[in-house]
């Protein structure tokens, strides 16, 4: 393998390199075959899964999700993407929440209004972009509880993306 001169300041996309060992034993001889192979850095081609919501004071909601599996993330995973939008008026624009870090499976989504309707949904990405989005939540918070939308209006709604 060779190795070019870096660049300060540039971007570098850096795969995963492995190496594995074949060895054969023939007549008291061992021979030995060295591979090297590498993978791609690609975004995840899963969404986080479990995703809830839960009031969290007068004006915020708490979303929480389970990690995206190892086998789904295609690389190093820098953290997750939280979208949410107020869904009152159609030309609301979305706003998302990022974590820096790939451990955090939690934020708090600020300046959510009692009353209103708001579609959230939660996203993994690596160095090389975002992955695929999970099904569309439809939350009311009212001022102690939420209402979750109805099961035939959220299939109706993900089924529309």
């Amino acid at each position: 393998m060779k190795l070019l001169p870096l660049i300060p300041f540039t971007h570098l996309f850096v795969k995963s390199l492995y190496q594995t060992t074949f060895l054969t034993i023939q007549r008291n001889h061992v021979h030995s075959i060295l591979i090297y192979h590498c993978t791609s850095v690609l975004v995840p081609s899963r969404a986080p899964t479990n995703v809830q919501v839960e009031n969290h004071g007068f004006n915020k909601l708490l979303v929480k999700w389970d990690p995206i599996p190892k086998q789904y993330v295609n690389g190093r995973l820098q953290g997750y993407k939280v979208f949410y939008k107020n869904t009152r008026y159609y030309y609301n624009s979305e706003k998302t929440v990022t974590t820096g870090n790939s451990d955090i499976t939690q934020v708090i989504l600020p300046n959510i209004q009692t009353g209103d309707r708001y579609q959230i949904s939660v996203a993994g990405f690596t160095p090389r972009g975002q992955g695929p989005r999970s099904s569309y939540l439809y939350i009311t918070k009212g001022k102690y509880h939420l209402k979750h939308a109805a099961i035939n209006d959220i299939f109706h709604c993900v089924n529309m993306r």
